[in-house]
């Protein structure tokens, strides 16, 4: 992290830390909690959503547009823990009033499209149709990802800092490196069965473990950031 932001100078930056070292703290703590309560709600979301409703779908559409609602109103709840978390502590440094809301759009609009893209690929729909591959390229939907995710943001961050242009690529890995690590943690335990991914009782644990990742990594990249010349 430290390296990204030591190689993305910017000349209208000055010497001027936009997120002192009193935000550390704070940062870590809100965005622990946020990514344990989130993906608490979000499983529990998706796992009240999903279960009936594919069930009765007939078609590989049927469950990519089934699939498009549970991700889209899961990713939206993560993403407003998301959201409230981070702009609790932006706010003391930065103008974040739009924080909430461009995060919660990104990742409703993410989960929506990574959740319609899987179609029929994670259900057994349709046996006769054969091997289901996902509509669009994995590749296309992560670049798609991580615009949606990041933009929003990062539109709000380069009003003061300066060399935040690599915020949607480390906002983006960090999470995935949390996530892995989250589920990696999660599928050791004992009382967690594969049949529980997804639901409320898996991914608290997903959260709860991948959440200081995503904290601690994010955080090196924002600390990092000087505050943009006017």
């Amino acid at each position: 992290m430290e390296q990204v932001a030591d190689h993305a100078p910017d000349s209208d930056a000055t010497d001027e830390v936009v997120f002192p070292s009193s935000l550390k703290r704070p940062w870590l703590v809100a965005n622990a909690a946020a990514f344990t309560i989130g993906a608490g709600y979000a499983g529990g979301t998706l796992r009240a959503l999903l279960d009936p409703a594919i069930e009765e779908a007939a078609t590989r559409l049927d469950v990519a547009i089934v699939a498009a609602t549970a991700t889209g109103a899961g990713a939206l709840v993560f993403g407003m823990a998301f959201g409230i978390g981070q702009w609790l502590v932006l706010r003391r440094a930065i103008q974040a009033a739009l924080w909430v809301p461009v995060t919660c759009i990104g990742w409703a609009l993410a989960g929506a499209l990574v959740g319609f893209n899987s179609g029929g690929s994670s259900w057994e729909t349709l046996p006769s149709a054969g091997p289901i591959t996902p509509f669009i390229s994995p590749i296309l939907i992560a670049l798609i990802d991580i615009v949606l995710l990041g933009t929003g943001q990062w539109l709000i961050l380069r009003r003061a800092c300066g060399g935040a242009g690599w915020w949607p690529l480390v906002n983006v890995g960090a999470f995935l490196g949390a996530a892995l690590f989250g589920f990696a943690v999660a599928s050791m335990l004992p009382f967690i069965a594969p049949t529980d991914f997804p639901s409320a009782k898996a991914l608290v644990i997903v959260g709860a473990a991948g959440g200081p990742v995503y904290a601690l990594g994010t955080w090196l990249f924002l600390s990092r950031l000087r505050r943009r010349a006017s």
